[in-house]
């Protein structure tokens, strides 16, 4: 037993030496420049169709730990806009505009100073989906009483998840309570996180390169604001459903655009 542990530590060990290797300085092509009387792009996204029943996730192991059911997070929807939660909303075509920061709807701020965490606790990510900036770093935190495995996937150019092990960013074991591994976040685009060892918990972090994107509340209402005046196009993407994109998008000095999405489930 003594010797099993003392392998899956060394394992551990060996994995984040390979995290250190694998966080090679990314940098982004964007450049802050002063924008006076900006205009902001604000709408919701929301969910076409009849609203999944998602059933709650199956527990099948560690369940002394981990509990014998978890609530799917997958699609939250309100009752009341059915509005979706969880949806990146992002311009793809600026390249320079306001300084690096971003408020999250807990009214935490990002700067390319700032590390998020991810937690696992009670064999569930939290949160499960979230930002972070380019370059940054992520502390990827145990809480539990057992071993859990972070396995990264990159989304690359797909509309949505395929969790191929050729997509792999970092891969590393975590056997220890309150073991923390530090991860610099160094691909951009959403990035998918899974644990090898518990095959139901997922979590999504979207690596930003510059700050003109959101993500959805529980209402499913986003709001991008100090847009330089121009013509843009903005892409949708959820972790279950098709990536939607918009094209023509024109914003005014000191007005407002507004832009809904509806989503609709992917057709495999």
């Amino acid at each position: 037993m003594k010797r099993a542990i003392l392998l899956v530590c060394i394992f551990g060990l060996l994995s984040f030496t390979m995290v250190i290797a694998w966080a090679q300085g990314a940098k982004s092509r964007y450049k802050v420049v002063e924008v006076s009387n900006g205009g902001s792009i604000v709408g919701y996204v929301k969910f076409v169709g009849d609203i999944p029943q998602v059933e709650p996730l199956k527990i099948s192991k560690d369940q002394h730990i981990c509990g014998s059911a978890k609530t799917s997070e997958a699609y939250i929807v309100s009752p009341e806009t059915k509005g979706l939660k969880n949806v990146v909303i992002r311009i793809s075509n600026i390249r320079r505009g306001k300084k690096l920061e971003y408020t999250t709807k807990d009214k935490k701020t990002l700067t390319l100073d700032s590390n998020i965490e991810l937690h696992q606790e009670g064999c569930v990510y939290i949160p499960h989906v979230q930002a972070a900036f380019l370059g940054t770093q992520a502390d990827i935190i145990n809480d539990d009483e057992v071993l859990h495995n972070v396995h990264s996937y990159s989304k690359g150019r797909r509309p949505y998840f395929r969790w191929s092990p050729k997509s792999t960013l970092f891969n590393f074991a975590q056997p220890l309570k309150g073991q923390k591994v530090p991860v610099e976040l160094n691909t951009k685009g959403v990035i998918g996180i899974k644990c090898d060892v518990h095959p139901w918990m997922e979590s999504y972090v979207y690596v930003a390169d510059h700050p003109y994107f959101d993500i959805t509340g529980a209402d499913g209402q986003y709001r991008i604001t100090n847009i330089p005046p121009g013509e843009y196009r903005l892409e949708a993407w959820h972790e279950r459903l098709s990536t939607l994109k918009k094209t023509g998008i024109v914003v005014k000095a000191g007005e407002e655009t507004k832009v809904d999405f509806k989503l609709k489930p992917v057709e495999e």
